[in-house]
């Protein structure tokens, strides 16, 4: 193969799988296909449980032999299974969005490999390419083929997010990046690992990048070692059932969740939805907000999934490649459509098409700066996807327990720098943040610090880890009240971490993030956005006159000193002895109109220490006593009637808004299409008052009454807008003319109409 047939630019249709794959990779590279006509029931199910267990010890074995508290606690890697032609059959309960860039790095290698250097038995590639198949350069991707014979019968591989691989910050998040030649090097698919021999200088090649070469040359140990136990249990089980009947099971793993997943999508009305979003700070200094589109178009039993109207990509660190935005998509996809199918996403794959436009912040091309992808471009795509996702099958009643608007939106980051008192390096990012709040569902709030639901092995360290790890001792750790959305079931609180620097030379704090002035996450259905992420220095504390007096401050604000808010992409804050850092990662947002929450829930928010007081009656509408919180319901229902009236009045009618007057409720036979929007014989109705919103093509957000709100103004404890962001960007909340009802909620930038984000095809 030539030199000019490899592709580099991140959109030619290898990322896809294409009906010829076959036919571009070279004749020398054999491929098992034979599969038994005759599978029995029994053994399939003994042998897609052995499958799953293989895939399972992979990520254990990965787990107990790396050093890297990214790999051993927060769980950060994905290990995979795939068909011999680069076809995901099992991806494991880790990191979802990492797993589905294996089957892009596979087909790669299978047609740019295949020839030069070839692929033989108990070979071993390695690569770190955001363009060909990891979420950014500090993911490794280890791929291991399978041999029967002289055939590749499957692969196993993993992504796996390592300590430091260079670039211009430690940890190898580089948000002061311009582009790619300020990150770590990005490694195409090279042959680490020689007829079982692991090549020395290609590893002293990878980890003379790092700031931290002991514990990456461990991490790639790690991998190799779980790709080689992967293969050997393959192989044993190729011996005792046959390659023919071994394989005869993979595909029907495959295929049985093709079905599922197509009989799931069949059951919702053919349409497009759309959402849109905002990420600021593309750079150290930026102050304006880039804006991200996506859009899903279902037509059948198929799923296209486009980025049209998402801003250029930038010269700065907001940026990811389609692989990632790919496997964001599919982290959003598998819990809501295929949460029975074992993480076979291989099937469901089938059903999805991905046409998203070049040199976008989601698709950019190199050499785009994507090394932070994973915080920001690609978390706010899962959480947007899910939002889309969750409108797409509100119609299908079976499936509406799954959908929600997605948990924490973006993934701040805080790098430590400098060295301990022995003069170790300190070089990476403190994990802290796994322990992301939940996304609201229409049935249950979200769960507090409950992690996500695109890493379901993942967990929080406990703090002990992280002292031991980093020279920083802990004040405290602990969830914020109220900073999950607010709505008729809240959004998860987040959780703010305060420590200081302990037994270092040096330390200095790098933040890595987005989302401080403009909430990077919309509720659903009226929801409100979360809380913002907040970095927050206290300079010059009498921290260490406090533990010298047996004190241990529960909260930053205990403390004297001068606070210093951080942007979200800075460097080099430099701690000093008495210098106290505190993260408040970004909650999740809210599911439905606030004045709908049952007052007992409130209560119970009180009595858990989920809420404050005064949001009861201020975001809740709910009027109790304060010592024994009893719900007064009379002058809770009076409460209410007002907000719902000041909303009106605080509000200015949509170009599209007709006569309020004697309206019916939809009838039976209505197709309910949100919490409060029901499509009736061929008009957007209201679901609570009848109010029409629209014919069935048009933009219901239209007909509504627009209250236009500031951030901060949200709820209390929201970060000023202005004080990151330059942009005028405000929270727009749509309400029904007829019955004051909180419809939809948007973050706007300027005076952009509303988004048009459910059209049900006739």
């Amino acid at each position: 193969m030539s030199a000019t047939a490899v592709s580099w630019d991140g959109v030619r249709d290898a990322y896809v799988p294409p009906a010829d794959l076959r036919e571009r990779i070279p004749a020398g590279v054999r491929l098992h296909d034979e599969a038994a006509d005759d599978l029995d029931p029994v053994t399939y199910e003994v042998i897609r449980h052995n499958l799953w267990m293989v895939n399972s010890e992979h990520g254990e074995t990965m787990t107990r032999l790396s050093g890297s508290p990214a790999a051993n606690i927060a769980q950060d890697f994905n290990p995979v299974i795939l068909l011999e032609d680069g076809e995901e059959l099992f991806f494991g309960p880790y990191i979802q969005h990492a797993a589905a860039a294996c089957g892009s790095a596979v087909r790669w290698v299978l047609e740019n490999r295949g020839e030069n250097p070839g692929i033989a038995a108990g070979d071993v590639f390695i690569e770190n390419d955001p363009w060909i198949g990891c979420n950014h350069q500090p993911d490794v991707g280890i791929l291991a083929p399978v041999f029967h014979g002289e055939e590749i019968f499957c692969w196993v591989a993993s992504t796996l997010h390592v300590y430091d691989l260079g670039g211009s910050t430690p940890g190898s998040f580089c948000p002061d990046a311009v582009d790619a030649y300020d990150e770590p090097t990005a490694m195409p698919p090279t042959k680490i690992v020689e007829a079982g021999v692991l090549r020395r200088d290609l590893e002293e090649l990878h980890v003379r990048r790092s700031r931290a070469p002991e514990l990456v040359a461990l991490d790639l140990r790690a991998q190799i070692a779980g790709a080689v136990v992967a293969g050997r249990r393959i192989g044993e089980l190729i011996g005792r059932y046959g390659p023919a009947v071994v394989k005869a099971a993979m595909r029907k793993v495959v295929d049985d969740a093709e079905e599922a997943f197509g009989a799931r999508i069949a059951a919702i009305p053919d349409g497009t939805w759309t959402d849109v979003g905002y990420l600021e700070e593309k750079s150290v200094g930026d102050r304006h907000v880039h804006r991200l589109v996506l859009t899903v178009e279902k037509r059948g039993t198929t799923l296209t999934f486009r980025n049209e109207g998402t801003d250029p990509q930038v010269a700065g660190s907001l940026n990811c490649t389609l692989v990632g935005w790919k496997g964001a998509i599919t982290a959003a996809l598998m819990p809501i459509f295929g949460y029975d199918q074992l993480f076979a996403i291989g099937g469901p794959l089938r059903h999805c098409r991905f046409e998203p436009t070049p040199n976008t912040l989601t698709c950019a091309g190199f050499p785009a700066a994507v090394s932070c992808a994973p915080g920001y471009a690609i978390v706010y795509t899962v959480v947007q996807a899910h939002r889309l996702l969750s409108k797409m099958g509100y119609p299908a009643a079976d499936i509406r327990a799954e959908l929600g608007p997605g948990g924490m939106s973006s993934w701040p980051l805080a790098a430590l720098a400098g060295r301990d008192n022995a003069g170790n390096e300190i070089a990476t990012v403190v994990i802290d943040e796994v322990a992301g709040g939940m996304s609201a569902y229409p049935w249950r709030d979200g769960i507090p610090a409950g992690g996500h639901s695109w890493i379901p092995l993942g967990k929080q360290p406990n703090i002990e880890n992280n002292e031991y790890f980093f020279p920083i001792l802990y004040l405290y750790r602990k969830l914020v009240p109220g900073s999950g959305g607010a709505g008729k079931y809240r959004g998860g609180n987040t959780f703010a971490s305060g420590y200081v620097r302990w037994e270092a030379e040096d330390l200095a704090v790098n933040t890595i993030s987005t989302g401080q002035g403009v909430p990077s996450g919309s509720g659903l259905y009226g929801g409100l956005p979360a809380m913002q992420t907040r970095h927050l220095l206290r300079r010059g504390s009498d921290v260490l006159a406090r533990f010298a007096a047996g004190e241990i401050p529960a909260d930053v604000t205990e403390l004297a000193g001068v606070d210093e808010l951080l942007s979200g992409k800075s460097r080099d804050n430099a701690l000093g002895p008495a210098d106290v850092y505190e993260q408040r990662p970004c909650a999740a947002a809210g599911y439905g109109d606030p004045l709908d929450r049952d007052p007992a829930l409130v209560v119970a928010d009180l009595e858990d220490g989920e809420v404050e007081f005064p949001a009861a009656a201020e975001v809740y509408g709910v009027v109790l006593d304060e010592r024994s919180l009893a719900v007064d319901r009379a002058a809770t229902d009076a409460r209410r009637a007002a907000m719902r009236a000041r909303r009106a009045a605080e509000a200015v009618p949509g170009p599209a808004v007709r006569p309020v007057g004697d309206a019916a409720a939809p009838g039976e036979d209505a197709l309910a299409i949100h919490e409060y929007v029901a499509l009736d014989a061929g008009r957007l109705l209201c679901r609570r008052c009848g109010q029409d919103l629209g014919g069935r093509a048009e933009n219901y957000k239209l007909a509504t009454l627009w209250r236009r709100l500031e951030i901060a103004d949200v709820a209390p404890g929201y970060n000023e807008r202005a004080v990151y962001v330059d942009d005028d960007v405000a929270l727009r909340q749509c309400i029904c003319p007829g019955c004051d009802t909180l419809l939809d909620t948007e973050i706007v930038r300027g005076e952009e109409p509303p988004v048009h984000d459910i059209r049900i095809a006739a």
